[in-house]
């Protein structure tokens, strides 16, 4: 009878299972997924942060991580005073007194970008790593024209599929086609128009609050 009643048991412990794993599984796998995304996110403010100040100083983006790293490291900011002012001065052409404006700037000296953008920490050192691969994140610049003006561009981004390597394959596949996330790629910036936006919702940046 004792032996009658663990044979019962059985398939009824192995339906518990299988009904708790459904349930679990895609929650397992939600927090999981939020967690990669947000340490990437992570990496790719750093490398906004990082190509905004680049661009500020060169007048372009940068498509080499050790380049800009080593810009971090070493470039400056020059902060500057700027004045409007103006005054009456003589006028050869109407041989008159006349209202003058002129813009004074100063320079008042100068600051690291390294000091400036990263003043915690130096995570722009491996800013261009994959959380918890051995990969880098694609890098690539382009110059779109906007009637006329070319318009520096960058981007840098991972397939998503990439950063859930590793977890169940189907909800990896359900997840690469979730909405959260538009597109194939995580990825800030874009080579098809002038944005240095992320692809991804708030909630999933590093430090976000959730409201009570």
């Amino acid at each position: 009878m004792k032996i009658l009643k663990i044979v019962l048991w059985l398939p009824i412990a192995f339906m518990a299972y299988v009904v708790y794993n459904s349930i679990m599984a895609p929650i397992q796998f939600e927090k999981e997924k939020e967690h990669r995304y947000t340490q990437s996110i992570g990496h790719l403010l750093d490398i906004r942060k990082s190509q905004i100040a680049y661009k500020a100083i060169n007048g372009k983006f940068s498509n080499n991580w050790d380049k800009l790293v080593e810009f971090v490291d070493t470039a400056e900011f020059t902060l500057i005073s700027r004045k409007d002012t103006s005054y009456m001065a003589y006028n050869d052409t109407y041989r008159m007194d006349m209202l003058t404006e002129e813009v004074i700037i100063d320079t008042l000296g100068f600051v690291s970008v390294k000091d400036s953008l990263f003043p915690q920490k130096p995570s722009y050192k491996n800013m261009m790593n994959i959380p918890d691969t051995d990969q880098k994140f694609e890098l690539k610049t382009a110059e779109l024209n906007k009637n006329g003006i070319i318009v520096p561009v960058f981007v840098a981004r991972v397939k998503k599929i990439k950063i859930l390597e590793g977890l169940d394959k189907q909800l990896v596949l359900e997840a690469v086609d979730a909405f959260d996330v538009k597109g194939d790629y995580l990825q800030v910036g874009d080579l098809e128009q002038a944005s240095i936006s992320g692809n991804w919702p708030k909630y999933l940046e590093p430090n976000f609050k959730r409201a009570n």
